[in-house]
């Protein structure tokens, strides 16, 4: 499976024209990495570790990147063992893109049902944050220290991060998001059925409650 990996950019392989050039040729309108269908929206190159170049949507681009989060709200670092990054990411565009629509215009008992289980998975998520106080240091949860503590690893100690990282994700401010998650609201949301939003909600609380 691939793993998208909490990373910053100064340690991060830069694209080539050919790359680029090789990436537009093989893009299907998806994030290589999350998945979640892309058309009309930009993606970016990024090089994963054993699977090479992809095209990346803005969210699992700036988790490779969290130095280049363009606002002082950068989100935190939760203990999360049971989610990948990846997993995380789409669990907040669903949760952002449900809570679009129940501030916009009348919706369906159903995904007032899936709201509300989003919100339980949400919470649970969020207590990651005090999780990783207690298995770590108060410091842990600030995108900043991190990106700073990144910037002093030297390259082998860098490609070892996962020793230090491998169970925490990146849980980001919804308010950078903005706009894509607007558009993802209303171009994507828009287009999944009752039945696949409410068997992918059930999935998520399966996994957070297992055990």
């Amino acid at each position: 499976m691939m793993k998208l990996a909490l990373g910053i950019s100064i340690h991060n392989k830069l694209a080539a024209e050919e790359d680029v050039a090789m990436l537009k040729e093989s893009y299907h309108e998806r994030c290589d990495c999350c998945g979640i269908p892309t058309k009309g929206v930009n993606v970016n190159p990024l090089w994963i570790e054993d699977f090479g170049w992809k095209n990346a949507c803005d969210l699992c681009f700036l988790t490779a990147n969290l130095d280049q989060i363009p606002s002082i709200d950068k989100g935190v670092f939760i203990f999360c063992p049971k989610l990948t990054q990846q997993e995380v990411n789409v669990l907040c565009r669903l949760s952002w893109a449900v809570s679009f629509h129940l501030e916009k215009s009348k919706v369906e008992i159903e995904v007032r049902e899936a709201a509300d289980t989003l919100s339980i998975i949400m919470s649970r998520l969020t207590k990651g944050a005090s999780d990783a106080r207690s298995y770590f240091t108060p410091a842990i949860n600030d995108v900043d220290s991190n990106v700073a503590y990144m910037n002093l690893m030297k390259d082998e100690e860098y490609a070892q991060r996962g020793l230090i990282y491998e169970h925490l994700r990146w849980m980001p401010d919804e308010e950078v998001f903005r706009e894509s998650t607007r558009w993802y609201a209303t171009e994507v949301f828009n287009q999944i059925s009752i039945h696949h939003l409410q068997s992918q909600v059930d999935m998520f609380m399966n996994r957070i409650s297992k055990g």
